[in-house]
């Protein structure tokens, strides 16, 4: 007799015949499973990838090499050379003069003391109104704005105790005279303010 007892399908699934081994048909919350899956192994295997390349990244080789170094007692904000000698401002250290004579073995030979902090420094060959040259340290001082010093003996900086008043200076820019007896001209950034402008008065 005839078994006509109906096949019994699955949900999401095809009646198959009887030892049929091919794997059922997937449905639709399968394949909603699948379309989400998916993307996220593309992106993965593509951060993996790029974590290998960011592993093989060589830097560029430097042109330069260290030569020397001196240790500081504060912070350094800025840097002038003149001649043989480095000067710097060390914030709250104010003014640190360093020999560069030997650029492998530089060394410490003076500090004078500011009054608040020295955050930008140049250092420039001026003249007196004689036509007499002088080395001078310019220094911005935080809210003390430029102050100067005689550095024409770098082991020996003399503060000339004048200055530009209270101005909020962070850089400062030096524009030499034409003729030695002509005044020299100093730029300070000056912070909110703008960009102020001073000119030597000139001794008598």
């Amino acid at each position: 007799m005839t078994d006509k007892t109906a096949t019994r399908r699955t949900p999401g699934t095809r009646a198959r015949a009887a030892g049929d081994p091919t794997a059922a048909r997937t449905g639709p919350a399968a394949r909603l499973a699948l379309g989400f899956v998916a993307p996220c192994l593309v992106a993965l295997a593509a951060l993996i990838a790029g974590c290998a390349e960011q592993d093989l990244y060589e830097p560029p080789v430097s042109p330069y090499a260290i030569s020397g170094r001196v240790t500081m007692p504060s912070e350094i904000e800025d840097v002038a050379v003149l001649e043989n000698y480095a000067y710097v401002a060390a914030g709250q250290a104010g003014l640190q003069v360093v020999d560069i004579t030997n650029p492998d073995n530089p060394v410490l030979v003076a500090t004078a003391n500011t009054k608040k902090y020295a955050e930008s420094v140049l250092a420039e060959r001026t003249y007196d109104a004689d036509g007499t040259p002088r080395k001078i340290a310019f220094l911005v001082d935080g809210t003390e704005g430029i102050t100067t010093f005689d550095v024409s003996d770098p082991s020996s900086p003399i503060d000339f105790e004048q200055g530009t008043g209270a101005y909020d200076g962070q850089g400062i820019r030096y524009v030499p005279p034409r003729f030695v007896t002509d005044p020299y001209m100093i730029f300070l950034a000056d912070s909110w303010r703008g960009m102020t402008v001073f000119f030597q008065i000139m001794d008598t």
